[in-house]
């Protein structure tokens, strides 16, 4: 009867426990697009409804030299971050397979209320390919919105 007694109390001593911590805070994803065409996707994360965690935005940049580049800006750390908005300033050097880029971006997100986000972003970069000079790429201000996805 005694070791029926101690699982009782351990058990016991689990809920209470159980009942005192705040509960987990569920993830919750933000999806949207961008206003350029073909409309680049938009994705936040981030845990219950505190700041964001992670961000990332698909790009098209026309270059100076005709044709465009594509990519996707993906976050985890910020410049400044809060429960009501990000922003991340970024200037450095990349590599996009053979091809590298001295680059500047503005990523800035906005929490429009409980469901939503919009925000901008701007990208300007130089490529080189080897050797090879590729010339300036750029977006214009590009303008984003996400809203809260429902649970499966």
């Amino acid at each position: 009867m005694g070791g029926a007694r101690s699982w009782q109390a351990v058990i016991g001593v689990g809920v209470a426990l159980a009942l005192l911590l705040p509960p987990m805070a569920a993830a919750l994803r933000y999806s949207g697009k961008t206003d350029q065409i073909g409309g680049p996707r938009v994705e936040l994360h981030m845990k219950g409804r505190g700041a964001v965690q992670k961000a990332s935005i698909q790009w098209t940049a026309r270059c100076g030299r005709g044709g465009t580049r594509h990519g996707t800006v993906r976050l985890r750390d910020f410049d400044r971050r809060g429960r009501s908005s990000f922003q991340e300033k970024f200037n450095g050097h990349v590599n996009q397979g053979k091809t590298k880029a001295k680059v500047r971006y503005v990523f800035f997100g906005k929490r429009e209320d409980s469901d939503s986000y919009f925000g901008t972003f701007r990208l300007v970069g130089r490529y080189q390919r080897g050797n090879d000079d590729l010339g300036n790429c750029r977006t214009r201000l590009v303008r984003w919105t996400a809203d809260l996805d429902s649970p499966d």
